[in-house]
């Protein structure tokens, strides 16, 4: 029996290391965001997130909730156990309220690859994300319809430091 328990959680330890190393993020023109193939929607609340990737290396504590940050460059705001918003760090720009880290895994806009090294203007040609830069350094989503998924990216001397999701409810 002790052996089996022994067995279990090796086998649990490697699934939750197996399934950090091998995320895939995804955004299409329809404003579907998956994080493997999990979708996040509105209403997906942190649980469903931390089975499928894990526990957070770090838990900063909010008025309502909470922003749970991993090592694997992703960061998710929480309100009452409900994902609000979700960033993928490319660059730290020494914004505490994301993962210091870069992002291990894949992130994909309509099929073409975000990387730590693509700059501005290389996300502002990707076929089907609509966005407005309002000010220098900080683009979003030009749809404002309430309950979809709104991207945000941010630069810095043009170059991507984070790309984040505003689930609107």
């Amino acid at each position: 029996m002790k052996y089996l328990k022994i067995l279990t959680l090796v086998l649990f330890s490697f699934q939750l290391g197996h399934s950090q190393d091998n995320l895939v993020i995804t955004f299409s023109e329809n404003n579907n965001l998956k994080l493997n193939d999990l979708e996040i929607t509105s209403n997906t609340s942190f649980e469903v997130i931390a089975n499928e990737i894990g526990q957070e290396s770090t838990f900063v504590e909010k008025v309502d909730g909470g922003i749970y940050i991993y090592d694997n460059g992703l960061s998710f705001n929480v309100i009452s156990g409900i994902i609000i918003s979700m960033s993928i760090n490319f660059n730290w720009d020494g914004d505490e309220n994301v993962s210091a880290k870069t992002f291990q895994g894949k992130f994909l806009i309509n099929n073409v690859e975000i990387t730590k090294d693509i700059t501005e203007n290389e996300v502002l040609l990707v076929e089907g994300l609509e966005l407005i830069c309002p000010f220098p350094g900080m683009c979003m989503s030009k749809d404002k319809t309430p309950g979809v998924v709104k991207a945000m990216v941010a630069f810095e001397d043009s170059r991507i430091t984070q790309f984040g999701f505003i689930l609107n409810r």
